[in-house]
């Protein structure tokens, strides 16, 4: 591979610390490798020596695998072997080594584990309930008040999402605000100072919020009357309304925002919120303590940990500490832009600075949601000297008619804070028959997008006029991209209409609601209860006994004088011949296994019922089959793993997980590699490439309101809202989150334009969302043209109307 001039000074750079910028299509991975190659064959370091951190399983695989291939062709024989045990990781999986390497020290057993979901899960709900209990058993507890308070104000807040776990929005609160404080690098201790700290009346809050928003905008601290005047708000307001006729913009429009705030203020509400947050942060408080504890008992950590306690071990041991930064000579970190706090700490103590070199791009952080922050990274590119600073902006991915249509997206969109792609591959010589830019308009029918792609993939593989690589196109060269998988549905059903191949990758969101998921939990429900009517109902109409509507309906008139096990014995005058039958072979099996429930694995009795029942043979046949018989085999493989856990408790585990609607994928039905159209989450396809890329589902729906609790744990800011009323740090948390997540949005649309290599196709609609509005302000002066296609300088775009 021959490299560019900004390539081989990365590569062969190894005094001092150095900063990547490192555009999308890049070619970082081959340059990653040879760097570390580099430094084994001419720097003498061996491969322990090097530590390098990806953020993906995936990526980390690939930058291990291209290692050692290289290793061994340069005669590295030595050097390849102990590549294959060497510090090449994901961050979770470097913690989770330098905590196996140090179990004592971190103050856990040799033998810990990672627990599972659904036990963390189960934990956490415990944990909660004995937070809640040790402060609501008290009478005189300083936070019982506004425990109490908070329960008034949410039990039941999202009844329409959860009607059956009134608990779960006082619950969610609780989980959040732990779950962020650890995100953004607070340990459990951290979390119990804060919460100790006393709290000030709700009037002194707002001053100080309000003075700290005056302050940032030029004002001096006394711009406002004194915190201990009665009639603050009122005097403050008056005081305002002065200062915007001051001549500095920023000043005038700090005064304007402040008024705003103060008058929107209900000073017995914010009372009531400064109770309600000082409960929040002593029942988290208690929460994380119990928490711990549970963990303890049951012998493991949660992922939370894995980071949280590695940090800790490197803090709190010197010893450690050095004996790891004595043996990294070297580091290399890719993707920083999506590292979260506690990542770069646990990086900054294993690795001295001028042995540190960090890659990434402002331009695609797109983990927000994780902890990432886009800023971290933009400030040590500030931060970094000249000779410190490389940039790696030759972009050798996607063709130059696909970058034209980027440059144009975010010319607009980011103006002068752009950076501007830099082609690598030539030009088409001649004209191709389609351009590689196209751009599909849709304005309301929310089936007309899925059809054209559908029918698009379809007459482009049988065409095969289309081509890739002087080779017919195949389903495996299409990716379809989506911000969110809402709607993926509608994609699967309008692909398997033109019987095409695919796969979502991921999975998709919907695994515990699946028809056939929740058959084998209700299978598993009746085998632990007689009485369980509902699960008993849902058993007899699924197709593992198939009984008619009309049995069913006969069944429930009946069940009030009878169970309905004792009702299918009986096998009434009144059930139709087909139905007897059906009864008859379900009681067949049914016996045999349900004697044994008490005796065997969870495990096995699933295997067994399957098996006896047919069940798999009678699915296959749907449309959805083959996924469908992949997430039966998915959920007996989590009940074989779980041998000691009894029936009940496995069924009760179930009806959890689906009332939580834990986000877990379908289980997989292809392989990797498979000739099937890939259907990806933007976040998923992260660090992927693909020869043609549709952008899909941009009609998404923006949030439409904030979460009850807003968060920002670094500046000690906690917002509540509830019914009737939001909180001042409510409005001003939420307000910088909006802008926060519609700069990400962009950051999202641009991770998705640069992941085509060879052809792009935009569906473009109305939605109402950044994306949806970052696209339509790029290309307001062509949408409603009657003209086929539009010209960006030297690329054609083809512009189609979908419905």
């Amino acid at each position: 591979m021959r490299h560019t001039a900004e390539q081989r000074r990365v590569i062969e750079k190894t005094d001092g610390s150095l900063t990547v910028v490192a555009a999308a299509g890049a070619g970082k991975t081959g340059v990653l490798t040879d760097r570390y190659v580099h430094l084994v064959a001419n720097h003498g370091l061996s491969p322990e020596q090097i530590l390098a951190i990806t953020f993906t399983r995936k990526a980390t695989a690939e930058l291990k695998s291209r290692i050692m291939d290289k290793l061994e062709k340069q005669g590295l024989h030595q050097a390849r072997r102990e590549a294959e045990r060497s510090y090449i990781h994901t961050i979770q999986g470097l913690c989770r080594r330098i905590l196996a390497e140090n179990p004592f020290e971190a103050g856990l057993d040799p033998q810990f584990t990672v627990l599972e979901k659904g036990v963390v899960e189960r934990l956490k709900h415990r944990a909660i309930e004995r937070a809640f209990e040790n402060i609501l058993r008290q009478e005189k507890h300083e936070h019982r008040e506004g425990t109490l308070l908070l329960a008034r104000s949410y039990l039941n807040r999202d009844h329409r999402r959860n009607r059956s776990d009134p608990f779960h929005s006082l619950r969610s609160l609780v989980e959040t605000l732990y779950e962020n404080c650890l995100q953004d690098g607070l340990s459990a201790n951290d979390l119990w100072r804060w919460a100790s700290i006393r709290p000030g009346s709700a009037q002194e809050r707002i001053a100080e919020i309000v003075n700290a928003r005056l302050i940032d905008a030029g004002w001096e601290p006394d711009a406002l009357p004194e915190i201990d005047d009665p009639d603050w708000t009122a005097r403050a307001i008056s005081a305002l309304r002065q200062m915007q006729s001051d001549p500095s913009e920023a000043k005038r429009q700090a005064a304007i925002d402040a008024q705003s705030l103060l008058l929107q203020i209900n000073p017995a509400e914010e009372a009531k919120a400064v109770k309600m947050i000082d409960a929040l942060l002593s029942l988290t408080a208690d929460y994380s303590k119990v928490f711990e504890t549970l963990k303890q008992e049951a012998g493991g950590i949660d992922l939370h940990d894995l980071q949280a306690r590695t940090r800790d071990l490197l803090r709190n041991s010197a010893t450690v500490a050095h004996r790891y930064r004595s043996t990294f000579a070297c580091a290399m970190v890719d993707e920083f832009q999506d590292t979260d706090p506690v990542q770069v700490e646990i990086v900054r103590l294993l690795v001295d600075d001028d042995k540190l070199m960090i890659v990434g791009d402002s331009q695609q952080s797109i983990f927000r949601f994780r902890g990432a922050d886009a800023s971290v990274f933009q400030a040590e590119i500030e931060r970094a000297s000249e000779a410190q600073l490389c940039q790696l902006p030759d972009n050798f991915r996607s063709h130059p008619e696909v970058l034209d249509f980027v440059d144009h997206i975010f010319g607009h969109a980011w103006s002068n804070a752009y950076q501007l792609s830099k082609p690598a591959r030539p030009r088409d010589s001649a004209p191709q028959p389609e351009t590689r830019v196209q751009v599909w308009h849709s304005h309301q029918d929310p089936y007309a997008e899925p059809n054209a792609i559908a029918r698009a993939i379809r007459h482009w593989v049988d065409d095969q006029t289309f081509h890739i690589d002087d080779r017919p196109v195949r389903f495996g060269d299409f990716a379809i991209l989506m911000p969110r998988f809402t709607h993926v549905a509608r994609l699967e059903n309008a692909l398997a209409s033109e019987s095409i191949p695919y796969f979502v990758v991921g999975g998709g969101r919907g695994y515990w609601l699946r028809y056939e998921v929740r058959d084998l939990a209700n299978l598993l429900k009746s085998m632990a209860s007689d009485d369980d009517e509902i699960a008993w109902m849902s058993l007899l109409r699924s197709p593992m006994v198939g009984l008619s509507l009309d049995a069913i309906a006969r069944i429930g008139e009946t069940r009030e004088k009878s169970s309905i096990l004792s009702i299918l014995r009986e096998k009434p005058e009144w059930l139709w011949e087909t139905d007897k039958e059906k009864i008859e072979e379900f009681l067949t099996w049914w016996d045999r296994v349900a004697a044994l429930r008490d005796r065997r694995p969870v495990g096995w009795l699933l295997g067994q019922a399957l098996e006896k029942s047919r069940y798999e043979a009678k699915i296959i046949t749907a449309p959805d089959g083959p996924q469908q018989v992949a997430n039966v085999r998915k959920l007996w493989a989590i009940a074989l793993a779980e041998p000691a856990t009894t029936i009940a408790e496995f069924a009760r585990k179930l009806d959890l997980l689906v009332r939580l609607n834990q986000r877990e994928g379908n289980a997989p039905t292809y392989d990797e590699d498979a000739d099937v159209v890939k259907i990806f989450t933007i976040h998923g396809a992260k660090g992927l490439e693909f020869p043609i890329v549709f952008l899909a589902g941009t009609a998404y729906r923006g949030r439409p309101e904030s979460d009850s609790l807003l968060t920002e744990p670094r500046k000690r800011m906690i917002g509540l809202a509830w019914s009737g009323y939001e909180s001042l740090n409510h409005r001003i948390i939420d307000d910088s989150n909006r802008r926060a997540e519609e700069a990400e949005a962009k950051r999202l649309l641009y991770v998705a334009l640069t992941r085509a290599q060879e052809r792009l196709i935009v569906c473009l609609t109305q939605g109402e969302n950044p994306i949806a509005r970052t696209l339509n302000g790029a290309l307001s002066q062509y949408i409603n043209r009657p003209t086929a296609e539009f010209n960006l300088g030297k690329t054609r775009v083809m512009w189609k109307n979908m419905e």
